[in-house]
């Protein structure tokens, strides 16, 4: 993967910054060390420049549901949100859906029970954002209409 320069230039910064500390008696930072500051300063610019200038936030999908409509809904609704895009890898947020059909003591199906998790992966490491469960009657569309709306509400709103 080709850097730009601008990707360079806080590691050159914690490089430069080291330099001092070699010219006087203090005992010289540790490659791993340096490689570390490096690191943590470089997904700091990384989420300042995601501020600065949002992209098109990568948003993947974990459905295990029956019916399949779910997943097929979900990405109806998360296709109308202007910034989000649908992706397979490298996402800034997955959203889990767990679904059961719901039936009473006679057999009767009486609805859907989605569980959903938002997970967060800006800056790397996954993070938790909002977890519910939707309990609901026939209307699986709806729910999931639901579930869109509560992303867009809870994630997507504090990113614009």
């Amino acid at each position: 993967m080709k850097r730009s320069l601008w990707y360079w230039i806080p590691v050159l910064v914690v490089m430069i910054m080291a330099l001092p500390a070699c010219n006087q008696q203090q005992p010289t930072p540790s490659k791993s060390s340096l490689r570390s500051i490096a690191e943590e300063t470089v997904r700091q610019y990384e989420l300042e420049q995601l501020r600065l200038k949002p992209p098109p936030w990568r948003v993947s999908l974990d459905v295990s549901a029956d019916p399949k409509l779910v997943e097929t809904y979900l990405a109806q609704g998360l296709s109308q949100l202007k910034d989000v895009v649908l992706v397979t890898s490298k996402p800034h947020y997955t959203i889990t859906v767990v679904g059961i059909e719901t039936h009473n003591k006679a057999g009767d199906r009486t609805g859907y029970a989605l569980s959903c998790v938002f997970e967060s992966y800006v800056p790397s490491c996954p993070t938790i954002v909002h977890h519910f469960i939707l309990v609901g009657g026939d209307d699986l569309q709806n729910l999931c209409k639901n579930v869109v709306t509560r992303f867009d509400a809870k994630v997507m709103a504090s990113e614009r």
